[in-house]
């Protein structure tokens, strides 16, 4: 049996220094394997079950592991976590016992170390959220500290009112130069940082003990759930920041947007962990919050500024791309996000979410083989998660790929979320599902796409997009009355009104409810102005009920907020017509020819009207007209020959109606209107 080389050693402390417990653990059993009772991979396994929580195992590695080169540095660990342990419970006496049995090999706690916990808050003008914030930090927290940026509501006195440290900073852009202010300001061994719109999940407080008595962590990470609409239990978007970290010399924040405290862990050589069990919840990503407060415009214009003075820095760039697809500006996060991929490196811990942001916004342009390519492309690159799988079988459905679309869907409904991955982990609990109904209701198989969409809404009752789509699957399975329900409550989300409204226009024509098929579409056209397909729906709804002032009212309210084309106006004319008002109805059959010269179709409408008021010579010119433009018009040359024939151009007639029976030789009416006039010629 060999020594241990040296290489093996420090290939094992690099792996802790990299936080990959599991590896060290591993290459830890397979060397005491081969080298039982050695000091120094003793003392490496007593590091590691420190990292890992599990002290007490540790602690029965001694005393072999303390003859370890790096031994003191597990007896120091255990003696810091031991006396945090009697710091928050003087009665702790298994604490207090084994504190005594590390006194020969010379241990004392760390004075550095401690349980107390400042939090820290800047604000400005946070009255609304402020008491709620301070009052979920409840009897955990030792001290609070508020620095205020310029606030001109109550929010100072409401801080004062719970006792916290006041301080002030004079904006300059620079969030991670006032949250370092707030810091100089505290006076605790731990520090969380939270904002006013924030609280803590009341369930998090055995887990933040659980923390402070572990000062071998220079912090933790802990799971924010931001709510990004205004549904009570509505859609989030979860991420892991370090939120909870030791106060220590050269501990502080970098950024001026998007700040963090990692970097500053990293080159003291300070490990972290996350925290599970706690939780802060964020409201300030609510859509009314961010507009109210103007969020989104102060967001970019930082995220701007940081690109513009580092255009290298590929996790500002993966920033700015997350606040362009939050703002709707899908063309710029497209952007954003192929400068985020091809900057960063190549296992960054926001590498999938980047590139399933980037997937999402090319879809959303409709640059499907784009979306498709960047899905690939991070497959390629071990960034292949549920999140960037999903939105890639979102932009093969679209590219009218069903069928692959169904077999990345599979590989996706496999799929777990990966512990701390930021993202909208919905799409793990149901919208995964959403995606695959339509996927199998494009496919046909309708029955299998109701059972995925029904699952869907037992996740999320409220989800508007699964009840869109489960409508529209009860629609194709004719199932209309069900369909009209589904569509209406869809129809309770404003994003989601006119697509629901229209769904309820096209039920209602199916079932033979005209009246209620023009309401539907009437409300979805008067929501989306410039949807043309639900003002077409409307009228074709009016039309259908036999309301001829239905009809009009939908045609002057489109012309009221639209410029109508000359096809509409053609159609307008023939309604008025219908109506009894030929003299309107010539104006809008001229205006279709001035909008559009070349529109034949305007022409012989016109023709027609001329024709039926008894202007025959005039009508023959409209008609000549629209031929030269539509010579293949055999309806055309059909009403020129009637025309030609009333003002007795009887042999340009007969010429005029060969011609419509040279473009359709079963037209009746030309064969017999030219029957009539030939035997009218032979008499």
């Amino acid at each position: 049996m060999g020594s241990l080389k040296k290489t093996e050693l420090e290939h094992i402390r690099q792996l802790i220094s990299a936080r990959d417990l599991r590896g060290a653990l591993a290459c830890l059993n397979a060397e005491i394997k081969a080298h039982p009772g050695e000091p120094n991979l003793l003392a490496e396994l007593g590091i590691v079950h420190c990292f890992r929580g599990c002290e007490a195992e540790a602690f029965e590695l001694l005393p072999l592991a303390a003859q370890g080169e790096r031994g003191s540095v597990l007896v120091q660990m255990l003696a810091d976590h031991l006396q945090c342990r009697l710091l928050l419970n003087k009665k702790d006496f298994d604490a207090a016992k084994r504190l005594e049995l590390l006194k020969p090999f010379n241990a004392s706690p760390d004075p550095m170390v401690g349980t107390r916990i400042s939090a820290c808050l800047i604000v400005k003008n946070e009255a609304e959220n402020l008491a709620r914030c301070l009052k979920s930090l409840g009897s955990f927290i030792d001290e609070i500290v508020v620095v205020d940026t310029g606030s001109t509501d109550t929010t100072v006195n409401i801080a004062s009112g719970y006792g916290a440290v006041l301080g002030e900073f004079e904006w300059n852009d620079d969030f991670s130069a006032a949250r370092n202010h707030a810091l100089s300001l505290a006076t605790g061994d731990w520090v969380l940082w939270i904002d006013a719109d924030e609280e803590v999940d009341p369930a998090s407080l055995s887990a933040i003990r659980r923390a402070i008595v572990r000062p071998q962590f220079g912090g933790y990470d802990i799971e924010i759930v931001n709510y990004v609409d205004e549904r009570e239990k509505g859609d989030t978007f979860n991420h892991c920041p370090t939120r909870l970290f030791r106060r220590l010399p050269g501990v502080q924040f970098t950024g001026r947007i998007h700040e963090q405290v990692t970097p500053s862990l990293q080159d003291q050589g300070r490990l972290w962990a996350r925290l599970d069990g706690a939780r802060i919840f964020h409201y300030g990503y609510r859509p009314a919050e961010m507009k109210k407060k103007q969020k989104m415009e102060r967001t970019l214009s930082l995220l701007e500024r940081e690109v513009r003075e580092d255009r290298l820095n590929g996790f500002q760039w993966f920033n700015l791309a997350n606040a362009y697809l939050v703002a709707g500006k899908l063309s710029e996060c497209e952007n954003a996000g192929i400068q985020a991929v091809s900057l960063m490196p190549d296992k960054a811990p926001y590498g999938a979410h980047a590139y399933a942001i980037l997937v999402q916004s090319s879809t959303g342009l409709g640059n499907l083989d784009a979306a498709i390519a960047s899905g690939q492309e991070a497959v390629s690159r071990g960034f292949g998660t549920i999140a960037v799988l999903f939105e890639m079988s979102q932009a093969l459905l679209m590219a009218n790929r069903p069928q692959e679309a169904l077999e990345l869907s599979d590989q996706v409904m496999t799929m777990g979320w990966e512990e701390g991955a930021p993202g909208d982990r919905g799409i793990f609990t149901h919208k995964r599902l959403i995606v695959r109904g339509q996927i199998l209701a494009v496919l046909g198989r309708l029955e299998e796409a109701l059972e995925c969409l029904d699952e869907a809404l037992q996740v999320d009752p409220d989800f508007c997009a699964a009840i869109y789509s489960r409508g529209a699957v009860l629609e194709r399975m004719g199932r209309l009355t069900d369909a009209v329900q589904s569509y209406s409550r869809a129809a309770q989300d404003e994003k989601n009104y006119t697509l629901s409204m229209k769904g309820c226009g096209r039920a209602f024509a199916a079932i033979g409810k005209p009246l209620e098929a023009a309401d539907a579409f009437r409300k979805a056209w008067e929501n989306s102005p410039s949807d043309l397909s639900s003002w077409v729906g409307w009228t074709s709804a009016c039309e259908a009920s036999g309301d001829v002032k239905a009809v009009l009212d939908a045609y002057e309210a489109f012309a009221a907020v639209n410029i109508p084309s000359a096809a509409i106006l053609v159609n307008w004319g023939r309604a008025l017509e219908a109506a009894g008002d030929p003299d309107r109805a010539l104006q809008c059959f001229a205006d279709a020819i001035k909008q559009d010269p070349a529109f034949g179709n305007a022409y012989f409408n016109c023709g027609d009207l001329l024709y039926r008021c008894g202007l025959s010579g005039e009508a023959v010119h409209l008609y000549e007209a629209g031929l030269q433009i539509d010579p293949s018009n055999a309806d055309g040359w059909f009403t020129f020959g009637n025309a030609l024939a009333k003002t007795g151009f009887t042999d340009r007639a007969v010429t005029a109606f060969h011609a419509a029976l040279e473009r359709n030789p079963l037209h009746q009416a030309a064969m017999h209107n030219l029957s009539v006039l030939t035997q009218q010629v032979a008499a």
